[in-house]
């Protein structure tokens, strides 16, 4: 990553520039942010180039676990400093190197002071800035522990942490400076993830190849797949189909039952009307009853509109 034509920054894994992955430069252009693919069990260092106007303080974070500083004055000619891991002597160095998260349930781990937080965790945070040389200082060398642990309250979707691998040989300087940052701050951040989880969260684009290796997995697998949805289908369709024609008799046999019924009382009707008029002919002139069925009386119109639907 590049803040000006003079400083940027970047990791070295296992011997190649990590890719990053999602560059962020903030708004005054002093700090920047991007993700990195960490690969479990390799090596990495991180190195800053600058060419400062005046003494400058360059400081590193791993996991929030501070790192050994560094100095640079104006008169000096090398422009890149390098962090390789964690002197332990003189002579001694431990890389770092990425590794499976370690987790634990010993809430002891949440009480100690350098414990890393949630933030923290996954991140590799090189900053700095212009400064003054306090006072030189003789360096205390301390070995470390290789891998420490990780409460697990503290995961939240980081699988890797940055340990300490087999001590290499490194000529460590034995002296160095106190500092005071005065101004000019700016930082790097490095998060690190899995290159998968990178690429399943559409940070890091995926490669062809890595799709599948075999290409006739993926027609099996997307055959597989296909045959399952199929299947799956055609139940759900026999059974609408089976459903709709259950609907369909059961609308029908309602159909059959409101028609019975309706010539039943048509039936009925026409015979009551049929039994009125004999009675009405047995009591009165026949030609007058006669001529009197022949006109649509009140008596008929009702019938039919109460049989009618």
């Amino acid at each position: 990553m590049k803040l000006t034509e003079t400083l940027s920054a970047w990791v070295i894994i296992d011997g190649n520039r990590a890719e990053e992955y999602g560059v962020e430069i903030s708004e005054e252009g002093r700090n920047a942010t991007c993700w990195i693919a960490s690969e479990v069990g390799k090596n990495f260092e991180i190195s800053v180039e600058d060419v400062p106007i005046c003494p400058s303080s360059y400081r590193l974070k791993v996991d929030g676990a501070e790192a050994r500083g560094k100095v640079a004055q104006s008169k000096d000619k090398k422009r890149v400093r390098t962090w390789r891991g964690q002197p332990i002597s003189p002579t001694e160095i431990r890389p770092f190197v990425f590794s499976p998260i370690k987790l634990s349930d010993d809430d002891t781990l949440l009480d100690k002071i350098d414990f890393p937080s949630s933030q923290d965790l996954g991140t590799i945070v090189l900053y700095g800035g212009h400064c003054d040389l306090l006072k030189e200082t003789q360096y205390k060398f301390q070995d470390i522990s290789t891998v420490h642990s990780v409460h697990e309250r503290m995961k939240k979707g980081v699988d890797h942490q940055i340990t300490f691998g087999t001590p290499q040989g490194f000529a460590s300087p034995r002296f160095g400076f106190r500092t005071k940052i005065t101004g000019g701050e700016f930082s790097f951040t490095f998060k690190y993830r899995p290159l998968a989880l990178l690429q399943a969260n559409g940070i890091a684009p995926r490669e062809p190849s890595q799709e599948l290796e075999n290409p006739n997995d993926a027609k099996e697998c997307k055959s597989n797949v296909q045959e399952e949805h199929s299947s799956s289908d055609d139940d759900e369709i026999f059974r609408l189909k089976t459903r709709k024609r259950e609907l369909e008799l059961e609308q029908i046999e309602e159909e059959l039952r409101r028609h019975v019924k309706r010539k039943s009382q048509r039936r009925s009707q026409r015979s009551n009307v049929k039994q009125e008029s004999a009675e009405t002919g047995a009591t009165g002139p026949r030609t007058k009853k006669v001529k009197r069925e022949n006109v649509p009386s009140k008596a008929i119109m009702d019938v039919i509109d109460l049989t009618s639907d």
